[in-house]
Parts: structure tokens; sequence; C-alpha cells
């Protein structure tokens, strides 16, 4: 993580962070795109990353947060949206799950995942 505070790029701490999440190291893609925040804080992708890695690690609370950041920076994004919506949905928030689906379906509207997942919303 040491090595991590000295990358001075925010596009190389994402690379950075894409390449540990993929080997499955979590805590420390956590920290990249952490780092990747605090050299450019309105860049969306940074947040989106953060986000599922907070996801796959069941801090959900956190990842709901990083996901409405990166919706406020990129409202047109689909996958932040859809994936709020995941997240929503495992605390138990079935209506703003739901809504949050029905936007990334309206960004995206042909995208099959997005269709079922919301049929499977509405049968809970």
């Amino acid at each position: 993580s040491l090595k991590i505070l000295e990358i001075g790029s925010y596009k190389d701490c994402l690379k950075l962070g894409e390449t540990l999440e993929k080997e499955g190291k979590l805590d420390e893609a956590f920290a990249a795109f952490d780092r990747a925040i605090a050299l450019n804080p309105n860049y969306s992708w940074s947040y989106h990353n953060s986000g599922k890695v907070l996801q796959k690690l069941g801090k959900l609370e956190e990842a709901a947060i990083a996901y409405r950041r990166a919706i406020e920076l990129n409202p047109k994004f689909h996958w932040s949206h859809y994936n709020l919506g995941e997240v929503l949905e495992k605390q138990g928030k079935l209506e703003e799950a739901i809504a949050a689906c029905r936007v990334a379906i309206e960004l995206y509207p042909n995208f099959s995942l997005y269709q079922s997942k919301l049929k499977k919303l509405q049968l809970q």
C-alpha cells in the first residue's frame, strides 16, 4: 500500500486498482482507487471502481456512497445506477433498488441483464 501513495497519476492508480481487483487483492485495489480519488476527486470511474470493490468486500453502505458520487459526476453511466441497485437490494431497500434499476434501463434500454433484474426485483 505504501507504493500506491507514491503514484502521482490518477490514471495509473486506476490501472493498478483494476489489476489488483482482478487478482482478488481487494483491500489493495480499494487503496489504489482511493488514491485516484485523492488525486482527481472529480473523475467518476474512480468512485465507480471503488464502489465495486467495497461491494465485493460486503461494505454496502460505503459502496452505495461511492456509487452515488459516481452518479453525481456522471449521471448517464448506466452501470453505476445498476450496481447501486444491486447494493440497495442487498440492503433490503427494494423500492430504491427498483428506482435505480429503472434509471439504468432508461439509459441503456436494450440490455437484457437490466430488464431481468427489474423483473426479479418486482417479484420480491
